[in-house]
């Protein structure tokens, strides 16, 4: 097992090391060097040489994929054409200008959201960059905001800019978000907007582009910056009328027009509400107009605090459409309800309700069919925010046990992600005994691989980062009643000291360790997603609930492992204080601990954070933690661990030092197998013979550095060590040559959607011009 550090995403190298003759390094690094090589003359003059590595001759660039990304609207459409026309009038995709902005408001049911996928549907492929699409009420937090650095990581991956390429801030994402539609301007269509810098933060200035929103509040703020504010309206009895004969048949509505007319009036006008007075008729096929129109019109019951006063149509046709339920499909629904996530499989809602997934799987279908729960293109399930109250409304009148549900649920996706982690990084340092959390279970992703798991944890991460949240919540407030029963009172944070004893105090009498330790082992195994996707707010978060819930569950180790890879989107954000105390609370918490290889992760990380700030200090981490890799015979730690000493010594200035570490370090990692590290050690050793004027043994490290990475596909890393070889190039008047390997690098980044892209394109201007 080893850490996680060899994520880093930036280059490395840049400094120097001791001399060396060019058969050594070939022979030694690999055995073999990319393309043909010519005994060097004399050291520094490469341009008569042909030893670089020549990649193929790029095919020609293909037009850029376009992204249409808005889901499919209902199929059922009534009485909007006017409001269309108006939409379309104002976001014309041919209106120049800079962007346009329309936000479509309204209660709650009114048909808001149906109502922009089907705009959008009708101007597919007008807009130069295609149709975006984000439903933002899906990413606000329970009791939070929305994280407008993750609206703004997913529409630059809608953009094609690859997970390498995404900077950290909101600020650098806005940025280049302006910069890729500036020539291509898109429609872009966020749902379930709740605050004005929902939606100026991503109208982008391109002209042509338009930005189409949907909120149930009024957002009148949005009117000082040019936003066009169109309210919905519910339907018009003859509207309504015309809706249900659709869904229903015009043959019963003709039976019964004056029951018909009732229904409608009852519904408010609502076309939610509509729907599931028609999947009711459907399904009672014995249930006449007459009857349901009786029933609603008998319905008390009321959804508190929804739809602004006029809730009456949708809380009574929800109450209704349950009494239509099996009673185990009403059991489901009131399962479901209470829980922190949005969408739904079989395997989850069999947790929930404590069945089995096939036997979920027909009671999710019975609900679509009442039209109680939406079916995705996905195939997942997923309430209306309405009828997910009116569903949470019903468990809280029958008292389900909202608390063993989350706790069968959280349960299943420990394990899942477990396996997921597993699949995807067999070696990575966990303090989660994944092989023992899974002995006896299916593990889904044995066959299936990496990329499943990978595809899997990218579509849960919502549901995983939700449950995170809530039974950190039930965790905190169980162990506070917990406190308040004893007397205590809240007091400032404790030392570890104090914590340590407090833990042992109250562990006998707090119940709720179980739950903590499921909680930090989820946070632990799903950060392996953020490792690769680099997601970094939900790294943050995660981290730290795992952290605290680590510290309740008297687990050293696990709090030790979370806060420092707390520490590592810290960095990335830029709060480096922040990042150092995590990581000072980590070493003092590893060190007390038996395990060597956490505390030589540990070391690693703070080698990280010293890398940008102490060199030296650095260095001495560095070296700590290639000691307790070796202590613990732990060898891909230990070559991690020179990698990166032999960086920082290069960076340091002391270039001989550092070849030969970056040289130890190699040999370690191919003998681990870990090829792509292995070439970024090699581009290092590059870097360290250009310090040093080695230009030939550079040309040659640089030359096999990039086709190892290419090999492994590591494009980002590929383009970095062309970067370097172009410039060893340009300076030793080889023009093609650096030609050559600039041209790499800018086909990488423009593909992946890099900003360093313009920076590439200067260089290649530059080589032209000089």
């Amino acid at each position: 097992m080893h850490s996680d550090n060899d994520a880093e995403d930036a280059a490395r190298g840049g400094g120097d090391g001791g001399p060396a003759d060019a058969p050594q390094v070939g022979n030694e690094l690999s055995g073999t060097v990319t393309g043909p090589v010519v005994q060097a003359g004399r050291t520094g003059d490469i341009s008569t040489h042909h030893h670089y590595y020549r990649p193929p001759s790029p095919l020609p660039p293909s037009p850029p994929d376009v992204p249409h990304e808005v889901p499919g609207g209902t199929p059922f459409w009534e009485n909007r054409d006017e409001e269309l026309a108006a939409v379309s009038g104002w976001l014309a995709p041919d209106h120049g200008g800079s962007t346009r902005v329309c936000v479509l408001t309204g209660l709650p049911g009114v048909g808001k959201r149906g109502m922009a996928r089907h705009w959008a549907e009708s101007v597919r492929g007008r807009f130069p960059g295609g149709e975006l699409y984000v439903d933002v009420g899906d990413l606000r937090r329970l009791g939070g905001g929305v994280d407008l650095s993750e609206v703004a990581d997913r529409l630059l991956r809608s953009l094609g800019v690859d997970v390498d390429f995404i900077p950290p801030s909101l600020s650098e994402r806005v940025g280049l978000l302006r910069t890729k539609t500036a020539q291509r301007p898109p429609l872009l269509v966020l749902e379930g907007v709740s605050e004005p810098a929902h939606v100026t933060t991503f109208a982008f200035n391109s002209p042509g582009s338009a930005v189409l929103a949907t909120s149930s509040e009024q957002l009148a703020e949005l009117l000082l910056d040019g936003a066009r504010l169109m309210p919905l309206e519910p339907l018009g009895p003859d509207a309504g009328m015309r809706l249900l004969s659709t869904l229903c048949g015009p043959e019963r509505m003709a039976a019964e027009p004056e029951a018909a007319r009732r229904i409608v009036a009852a519904c408010g006008g609502l076309p939610v509400a509509l729907h599931l007075a028609a999947a009711r008729l459907i399904r009672g096929r014995r249930l006449s107009l007459s009857g349901l129109a009786d029933e609603l019109s008998d319905e008390s019951r009321r959804l508190s605090g929804l739809s602004h006063g006029t809730d009456r149509g949708i809380a009574a046709m929800l109450t209704v459409a349950c009494r239509g339920l099996a009673p185990d499909e009403a059991r489901m629904y009131r399962c479901l309800g209470p829980l922190p996530i949005r969408t739904y499989d079989a395997w989850t809602a069999g947790a929930a309700a404590d069945l089995e997934p096939a036997t979920a799987q027909g009671l999710l279908d019975g609900l679509a069919d009442a039209s109680l729960l939406d079916i995705a293109s996905d195939g997942r399930y997923a309430f209306h925010d309405l009828v997910r109250l009116h569903a949470r409304e019903q468990a809280a009148v029958a008292g389900e046990p909202e608390r063993d549900a989350l706790r069968r649920v959280l349960t299943l996706y420990v394990v899942r992600t477990a396996a997921a982690d597993r699949a995807i990084r067999a070696d990575r340092l966990r303090i989660t005994d994944v092989d023992a959390l899974l002995q006896g279970r299916d593990d889904p992703f044995g066959a299936a691989g990496k990329d499943a798991a990978l595809d899997w944890l990218a579509t849960e991460r919502a549901n995983a980062m939700a449950l995170l949240r809530a039974a950190d919540r039930q965790a905190r407030g169980e162990q506070g009643l917990d406190r308040l029963v004893r007397g205590e009172e809240g007091p400032a944070r404790p030392t570890l000291d104090e914590q340590e004893q407090e833990q042992e105090q109250d562990r006998p009498t707090r119940g709720e360790q179980g739950l903590d330790r499921q909680i930090w082992q989820l946070a632990e195994t799903l950060i392996v997603l953020f490792l690769h996707d680099r997601i970094l707010g939900d790294w943050a978060e995660a981290a730290r609930i795992g952290a605290a819930a680590a510290a309740r569950d008297g687990d050293a180790a696990a709090e030790a492992r979370l806060r420092s890879l707390l520490s590592r989107p810290l960095m990335d954000l830029g709060e480096y204080d922040a990042a150092r105390e995590e990581l000072e609370a980590a070493q003092q918490l590893a060190d007390r601990s038996a395990h060597l290889v956490l505390r030589a992760s540990v070391q690693e990380f703070l080698g990280r954070y010293w890398d940008r700030v102490d060199r030296h200090r650095a260095i001495a981490a560095y070296q700590h933690s290639l000691e307790l890799n070796e202590r613990a015979e732990e060898r891909r730690g230990a070559a991690i661990a020179r990698y990166f000493l032999g960086c920082a010594q290069d960076a340091s200035g002391d270039h001989a030092t550092a070849l030969t570490t970056l040289r130890e370090a190699i040999r370690g990692l191919r003998g681990v197998g870990d090829v792509r590290m292995a070439g970024r050690a090699l581009h290092a050793v590059g870097d360290a013979h250009v310090a040093l004027g080695e230009t030939d043994l550079a040309a040659i490290a640089l030359s096999e550095a990039i086709g190892m990475l290419r090999q492994e596909r590591s494009t980002h890393h590929e383009a970095l060590a062309c970067e370097s070889l172009a410039r060893l190039c340009a300076r030793a008047d080889d023009p093609a040559a650096a030609r050559e390997h600039w041209s790499r690098a800018l086909e990488i980044y423009e593909e992946g959607g890099s900003p360093r892209a313009g920076r590439v394109r200067e260089a290649l201007a530059a080589l032209e011009e000089g």
